[in-house]
């Protein structure tokens, strides 16, 4: 197995672990109990380069076997996160569903997290599959049995990623290798969400304008040339993975009709059994739907696009059955 660096597992879940055992309760964060104990490796290079954009986290359940591999990428317009941000995704799914779940840390564009421009993003997502696919069998994981999920920015990497097999391929990796795709909340075609006028999500010239801001800084453009070889959508064929797309009731512009186009696209392809998931408002808690009104209001939106936030905030350890934890799980466990 690679070097951990810095990756002993947590002391504060030591300590729980060991109240866990004087106490008969399954170890979680505070205000959770979970259903397994669950054993945190923070920090794993999987490059070793020194950078903290090149590490990940890994969450087992002790003493049950785990070895389904949920690999989770981060959201943040390409530009911000980090997978600290994301301990309740790796906690419920790996506490609930025994689940080997690993969440990364990527290059991001800004000055401060590398200053990435595409195909930065989706190579560093790359190199950490192939990190996994070499070492998580020390962590009872199986190599061959690695579901891969992204959130926002990080539902188009993991689709380009399961799409396009140049990145695989060059770390010794193929779509094959690839278990099945959750997609939640991302974008799969970046140039429908630009084109104007006649935008094909209907998107307003605001709307576009917005996403152009953002595509320029991950992908150095907005033009068609610039956008369609970074597009999932693209590549679309039946040599890929099976697919499950999510979006959520009050999502960003475009979402909800680019997971339904990306959807029909794929179940044209034979041996192609795509799944389309609708987050309906009314199942996410009034709890979570508050913080994730904060969330979309520290991001500068306002409350009709929170659903982009409550989706993914959805699956935390208070609720480890909510659609959105239960989508997941029901993917993941019939593939």
């Amino acid at each position: 197995m690679e070097g951990r660096g810095k990756t002993t597992v947590l002391w504060v879940v030591i300590a729980a672990l060991m109240i866990v055992a004087a106490l008969g309760l399954a170890a979680g964060p505070a205000g959770a109990q979970t259903d397994y104990a669950v054993w945190v490796v923070t920090d794993v290079p999987y490059i070793e380069d020194g950078l903290a954009k090149h590490t990940l986290d890994v969450y087992y359940p002790e003493n049950v076997a785990h070895p389904t591999v949920l690999f989770f990428v981060h959201g943040g317009a390409w530009k911000s996160g980090n997978k600290s941000e994301y301990s309740e995704v790796g906690m419920t799914m790996s506490g609930f569903y025994p689940y080997t779940t690993v969440v990364i840390n990527y290059e991001l564009s800004n000055p401060e997290d590398g200053s990435a421009v595409h195909p930065d993003h989706v190579r560093d997502v790359a190199s950490a599959f192939a990190w996994v696919r070499r070492n998580i069998a020390a962590y009872g994981g199986d190599p061959g049995d690695i579901h891969v999920f992204g959130h926002s920015a990080g539902g188009h990497l993991i689709s380009l990623l399961s799409t396009d097999g140049r990145y695989l391929a060059q770390v010794g990796c193929s779509k094959a290798d690839v278990r099945s795709a959750i997609c939640m909340s991302g974008i799969t075609d970046l140039h429908a969400f630009v084109k104007y006028p006649g935008n094909p999500y209907g998107l307003s010239y605001q709307e576009t304008l917005m996403y152009k801001g953002t595509f320029f800084l991950a992908f150095g453009g907005w033009s068609r040339s610039v956008l369609y070889p970074a597009s999932p959508s693209t590549y679309v064929g039946s040599t890929q993975p099976q697919f499950c797309g999510i979006y959520a009731d009050y999502d960003m512009p475009g979402m909800r009709l680019d997971a339904i186009a990306f959807y029909n696209r794929v179940r044209g392809f034979a041996g192609q059994s795509p799944a389309l998931v609708r987050i309906p408002r009314s199942d996410v808690s009034e709890e979570t739907w508050a913080q994730a009104v904060a969330m979309a209001g520290e991001a500068g939106f306002s409350e009709d696009k929170a659903g982009h936030w409550a989706d993914i905030m959805s699956i935390n350890t208070n609720e480890p059955y909510s659609r959105s934890v239960t989508t997941v799980a029901n993917w993941v466990n019939t593939h």
